[in-house]
């Protein structure tokens, strides 16, 4: 069975077929959001990760990119929201 044309365009832009890609870039994209960001950064590296292996196990569902990015901005906002949640504990409990 072949692909329609224009499915072959929206899933080289979206990777639908690999789902934990297209979540890892969603999640990262709002990982930006205070507090929120402690709980969805680890969740968009480990999707990120996965999608990632995915990607190698199986060429044709695409979202290297969608992987890559999520993998480096959950990586970027861990490091932010945990250093900044590091520094208030520091701040706030151990230095009165």
């Amino acid at each position: 069975m072949t692909q329609n044309p224009s499915s072959k365009i929206i899933s080289s832009v979206i990777p639908y077929k690999n789902k934990k890609a297209l979540f890892s870039y969603y999640i990262g994209v709002f990982s930006f959001i205070p507090i929120l960001g402690l709980l969805l950064a680890p969740l968009a590296l480990i999707l990120g990760v996965l999608g990632y292996k995915e990607y190698k196990q199986n060429k044709n569902k695409k979202g290297k990119f969608h992987a890559w990015f999520g993998l480096i901005v959950g990586l970027f906002f861990f490091l932010v929201h945990y250093g900044l949640l590091a520094w208030f504990i520091y701040q706030v409990i151990l230095n009165p």
